[in-house]
């Protein structure tokens, strides 16, 4: 039906951003399988995309913060969704 087309359509479309390879672009697929996910779910397909693009950016935001990885999942959700969270630095 519609639905799996636009799902199949989607995974094309983030699959070929992926295969881009930079860092920027990985993001933004990231971002917006995240959003997709809050408000409509995932297919098993996206989540098994988002867990394996989301590994390049949680390793990179984490280096460059110098904090772990699950801290950098938090701050990476909550920056996505408009969180506060309690990983946040305190403002000076």
């Amino acid at each position: 039906g519609a639905q799996e087309q636009n799902w199949s359509r989607r995974m094309k479309a983030n699959s070929e951003r992926l295969k881009l390879g930079d860092l920027p672009t990985t993001a933004s697929v990231v971002r917006d399988l995240i959003r997709r996910q809050e408000e409509h779910g995932l297919s098993p397909n996206e989540r098994e995309m988002l867990k394996t693009s989301s590994r390049l950016v949680l390793a990179e935001l984490a280096l460059s913060l110098a904090i772990e990885e699950d801290a950098a999942e938090e701050l990476l959700r909550a920056a996505v969704l408009g969180l506060e969270t309690a990983a946040e630095p305190a403002q000076a």
